[in-house]
Formats: structure tokens, C-alpha cells, sequence
């Protein structure tokens, strides 16, 4: 199997896992019990802080990528008792959706931005619907599905010049080892998921400005009470060695992933019947089939052949529902039904990439023949 859905979840690094094993051999006892555990974990905290340059942070560890984001919204909001406004894209990730729905449940107002017909959240677009009671403004840096990138760091600039008490946030799960890391000098707080960087599964990050603040919120008591167990050490030593490998030659790996990104959309452009739907840009790449295969036979298809591709974010696989992500841009569903994403890393070979796209030659002249 050739793997090109990297967007979704990433193999755990062979170091990683040696970590992984080591710690849970070693540390099995409950966490809280021993001052020896909690100084390696202390230790990891200050380790990450140090290699992201996040002087000024602290952070969180949570179960996923997922409740990262839903307790960060959640516990920020109950920080207000009045009912207040807040913004974020329609095209966020469905953790965020969700927990921004469950807001207006409570009564608070939420505006959902459009991105542009090329997958952008303009800052203009968000400036304009700032309120006099606009309290957080959430939106993603790198879009899961169509690998656009926003310019967190401006939208957020221009929000502080207007109200620096507006809370600033940003899903960075999909950004981390795609792009270059961001300034984050505007940004009160943002997640990212082990599983995504070629750490673990089970532990996601909050980082979030010393001065925010919002841990002493019910909603964030509530919250640590349910998650108060046994704390999983390898989890988190296992994130922080994912994190340490990741940023080591970073800007390498990135020059790699670019270099790999610019083969692939050079070879898919030339095919016949195959269409972007978003200009390529991380290691993500949408495209459409003009034929009249359906996305659910696509993704299928692809992997009897060899090649796990998806044709949606995997959160939403399980759900048969319209793209988020390709809605917002303005793509019909008709279109969206033909619809695959690939994802890329910076260890996917040529060789790989030209088989995927020897593939798809087949696909696109929707000749059954050609599959047998």
C-alpha cells in the first residue's frame, strides 16, 4: 500500500516508538504519585517551549487534536457570563464547528467567515464583522481538506489593533512540519495533535498565552475533572521526542515537502479530465475527476489498487455528509461526489508519486478495463 493520506494520521517515527516503549516499560505507575515522573514530565513541558521558541506559553495536554480544540473554545467562553460574539470560518475543522454550534445553543451569537473562491480567509473579510461584544475570533491556519494556508499572523495583527482584548485563537493542526511555523505574536492560543507529526495517537496541545488565562473556568474544571486519571507519560514524552525530530533541519524538511508538492502538481496538471479545486500549496492537493465515478467507489478504487488517498477529512469519514471544506468554496455537490485528496510528506519518493499518478491517468478515462 502507497500512502498518501498523510493529512489524516502519519506512521509513528521508529525513534518515537523506541521512546514510546521505553517510558511505558519504565513509568507504568500513576503519574501523580511519583515526583520522579512529574519531573520528566515537567521537563518535557519546558522542552517544547524551548524548541518551538514559545517563550511566554504554557501548555496543555489532551486526549486528541479534537478535545484540544473543544475544550480551548468552550472554556474561553465561560470565562463570560453575559452572552457574547464570536467568529470563526465555515470552513473549520468539524471540532471546531461543533463546539461553536454548541455555543449559539447557549445563546451566544457566532459569525462563520467564507473563504474565498481560492480557499482564503481574507483578514478584511473578519475585520469587518468585528462587534462591540466580540470576545474570540478562531481561525485555522492550514484548511484540512483543501491544504490552503491563512495568514494567521495578519488576521490576528489587525484584530488586536482593533480590540487587543478580543481573544485570538487558531487551529495549527495541519500546519505543523506543512508550512513555516508562524510568528504566533498576536495568537492568545493554539493546538496541535501528536498524530499528525509522526508522534503518537491519544494527545493533542493546547498552547495558549500565560496572560489568557481561562483555566480557572467551570467549563475547564469540568473538563480536568473528567480527564483527572492516570496521566499517560508515554503519550507525552513520546510528542515531545516527535516534536524534537520534527524541528531538527526544519526548513530542510520543508524544502523537501515543497520540492515533492511542485513534482506532483506538475505531473497531475498534464492529465486529462483532472481539475484543482484550490491552487496547491502544502502537502495537501484536492482534485476532481470530470466523470461520472462517485467518491465513495474513488476512494475504494484506489485503495483495491494500492493507494490510500481519501476523499474527505477523516474526521468525517464515518458520516456520509458534504465536504465542509469544498461547500465553502463554492463547489457543487455533484462536483464534490468526484472529489479525492492526496496528502504528501516530505519522505514521499518520486517513484511513489509517479505511480499515484500513472493511476490516476487510468481513472480519468474511466475505463474499467484499465483496473483489471
Amino acid at each position: 500500500m502507497i500512502y498518501f493520506d498523510y493529512a489524516a494520521t502519519t506512521k509513528m517515527d521508529e525513534q518515537v516508538l523506541e521512546t514510546y516503549e521505553k517510558v511505558a516499560k519504565k513509568h507504568y505507575y500513576h503519574l501523580d504519585n511519583t515526583k520522579e515522573s512529574l519531573k520528566i514530565k515537567n521537563a518535557a513541558i519546558k522542552k517544547i517551549i524551548s524548541i518551538l521558541n514559545l517563550e511566554g506559553y504554557e501548555l496543555i495536554f489532551t486526549p486528541s487534536g479534537t478535545l484540544a480544540n473543544h475544550m480551548l473554545v468552550t472554556s474561553i467562553a465561560d470565562k463570560f457570563s453575559s452572552k457574547k460574539h464570536f467568529i470563526t470560518s465555515k470552513y473549520e475543522h468539524n471540532s471546531m464547528l461543533k463546539t461553536f454550534q454548541y455555543l449559539e445553543t447557549l445563546g451566544h451569537q457566532v459569525t462563520y467567515i467564507n473563504p474565498n473562491t481560492d480557499g482564503i480567509i481574507n483578514s478584511e473579510d473578519v475585520i469587518k464583522e468585528i462587534k462591540k461584544n466580540t470576545v474570540l475570533v478562531s481561525i485555522m491556519t492550514v484548511n484540512n481538506e483543501l491544504g490552503t494556508v491563512n495568514d494567521i499572523d495578519e488576521i490576528s495583527k489587525n484584530i488586536k489593533n482593533i480590540n487587543p482584548q478580543i481573544v485570538v485563537i487558531t487551529d495549527f493542526i495541519q500546519g505543523l512540519g506543512k508550512i513555516k511555523i508562524p510568528t504566533f505574536k498576536y495568537i492568545d492560543a493554539f493546538t496541535i495533535s501528536g498524530h499528525k507529526i509522526s508522534g503518537p495517537k491519544g494527545i493533542g496541545i493546547v498552547f495558549y498565552q500565560k496572560k489568557l488565562n481561562f483555566t480557572n473556568t467551570n467549563a475547564y474544571e469540568h473538563y480536568n475533572t473528567m480527564l483527572r486519571g492516570t496521566q499517560p507519560l508515554e503519550n507525552i514524552i513520546a510528542i515531545t521526542k516527535a516534536i524534537e525530530l520534527l524541528m531538527d533541519n526544519y526548513n530542510d524538511k520543508l524544502i523537501n515537502l515543497n520540492d515533492n508538492l511542485n513534482y506532483l502538481t506538475q505531473k497531475l496538471k498534464v492529465i486529462q479530465g483532472v481539475e484543482f479545486n484550490t491552487l496547491p500549496i502544502t502537502n495537501i492537493v484536492s482534485i476532481t475527476f470530470n466523470n461520472i465515478l462517485q467518491g465513495e467507489s474513488l476512494e475504494q478504487l484506489f485503495y483495491d489498487n494500492g493507494f490510500k488517498i481519501s476523499t474527505k477529512s477523516a474526521c468525517s469519514t464515518k458520516v456520509k455528509s458534504t465536504s465542509i471544506s469544498l461547500k465553502a468554496i463554492g463547489v457543487k455537490q455533484e462536483i464534490m461526489q468526484k472529489t479525492i485528496r492526496i496528502s504528501i510528506s516530505n519522505t514521499t519518493t518520486k517513484t511513489e508519486i509517479d505511480q499515484l499518478c500513472n493511476f490516476i491517468k487510468k481513472v480519468s478515462t474511466n475505463n474499467e478495463s484499465n483496473f483489471n
